[in-house]
């Protein structure tokens, strides 16, 4: 997935690794994958599940892998760290509520 091929929104979202728990926020999203912004990075090559609360709609949990990561906005102010996750599991409502507004934006 490409750094910036989502549709851009700002949704809340808990990653949830071996090591613990991320607290993030979606930046772009398709229906393949996301870039969260986050101040923890969760393991490379890790499998993940995603807790995804977006506005007027039940929370989404779906599984991905994270696989990159990069520093966001360096020269403005505290640096966010971006996360990209591929999704491996999702339900097929979810997948289409995502389909969804990625159309409409």
């Amino acid at each position: 997935m490409h750094l910036y091929s989502g549709t851009e929104l700002r949704w809340p979202v808990t990653i949830l690794s071996s090591e613990g728990q991320c607290e993030g926020e979606i930046e772009s999203i398709n229906t393949r994958g996301a870039l969260f912004s986050c101040t923890d990075i969760p393991p490379l090559n890790e499998t993940v599940q995603m807790v995804i609360k977006p506005p007027n709609y039940k929370t989404i949990y779906i599984g991905g892998n994270i696989i990159w990561s990069t520093v966001l906005k360096p020269d403005e102010g505290d640096p966010r760290l971006g996360i990209g996750v591929q999704f491996t599991s999702m339900t097929s409502n979810d997948r289409h509520f995502i389909s969804t507004v990625v159309a409409a934006r």
